[in-house]
């Protein structure tokens, strides 16, 4: 069987690549805007690289190869660039999901597995974050993955076509080298020998998976009957400030001591960040088996791991 996977390239996609490559004929869209065909080095898949955007040229991948299940992972993910620049976030995540949609559905595709967001969709809700919540987006970035997900029910709806929305919250592991989010930009900026900058007091609380029990929920979700939209966490929060505490102590023991010394720098809270959530994940359990047992200190381990190698 073959699966499409758009935004391959990057840290989502090279791990779950890893994984599937043996099980499926694997085809891979990524305009390259940020992970590289490079990191798919070493694995057998088919490459073309295109945005999602342009729909003459996604119809045509369809075309050359039946596709059986698609997992779009390809999205402008940035909160604070979807404020300052909504066309470029809404056309990427809007305009490319639907296209991604609409011809997945000419082509008769089994299931259309869509990578979300939690905490982006849900604003500021009294944690734990759950999909009986009804969503608040603070950010277009929010917004135009909560749009997206309509259009998975809607075209659930009108052309009967499964889908799967994953709601997964702050990603870090291996393969997470150009990757910005909060885990590996401080484990960067502490390899540079420079300080970790905090916006806020530190005490904002975030919700953060190893990507390993994402890509094996992936998995999961490709040979199951569901359909609908999943919570994806540890389902426990974290603050930053005992974040940095744990990347300290793992730089400590591994006798890295000088980048066991950083120093940390504390701002002003930024707009349109969310202060503090966490997921429910007991739908995931109760209907997969989601099962994040990686405590985060020995999951901060593995990732710093992969860094010193890198």
């Amino acid at each position: 069987m073959h699966i499409l996977i758009t935004g391959g390239c990057g840290f989502v996609g090279v791990n779950l690549i890893k994984k599937l490559n043996k099980k499926f004929k694997i085809v891979v869209i990524d305009n390259e805007s940020l992970g590289k065909i490079s990191n798919l080095e070493g694995q057998n898949v088919k490459f073309y690289k295109i945005d999602i955007c342009d729909h003459k040229s996604v119809e045509k991948v369809f075309l050359n190869h039946k596709i059986d299940y698609v997992i779009h992972l390809a999205a402008h993910t940035r909160v604070l660039e979807s404020i300052k620049d909504p066309v470029k976030t809404f056309n990427n995540n809007v305009v490319g999901t639907f296209n991604l949609l609409s011809i997945s559905s000419k082509f008769k595709v089994k299931k259309f597995i869509n990578a979300s967001t939690g905490g982006a969709i849900m604003g500021e809700k009294k944690p734990p974050i759950s999909e009986k919540m009804h969503p608040s987006p603070l950010s277009i970035y929010g917004g135009s993955k909560f749009a997206s997900e309509m259009f998975c029910e809607i075209f659930f709806r009108s052309y009967d076509m499964k889908f799967i929305n994953l709601r997964f919250s702050n990603l870090y592991g291996p393969n997470s080298f150009h990757k910005d989010s909060v885990v590996s930009l401080f484990i960067k900026q502490i390899l540079k020998e420079k300080k970790i900058i905090v916006y806020g007091n530190g005490k904002q609380c975030r919700d953060f998976l190893f990507i390993e029990y994402l890509v094996k929920f992936f998995e999961k979700c490709i040979f199951s009957n569901i359909t609908g939209t999943y919570q994806l966490g540890s389902g426990k929060p974290t603050s930053l400030n005992n974040l940095i505490k744990i990347l300290k102590k793992v730089f400590v023991k591994k006798k890295n001591k000088k980048y066991g010394d950083f120093k940390v720098v504390y701002k002003a809270f930024r707009s349109g960040e969310i202060v503090k959530t966490w997921c429910n994940i007991e739908k995931a359990k109760k209907d997969l088996d989601f099962n994040p047992s990686t405590n985060l200190e020995t999951g901060v381990s593995k990732t710093v791991n992969y860094f010193l190698k890198k």
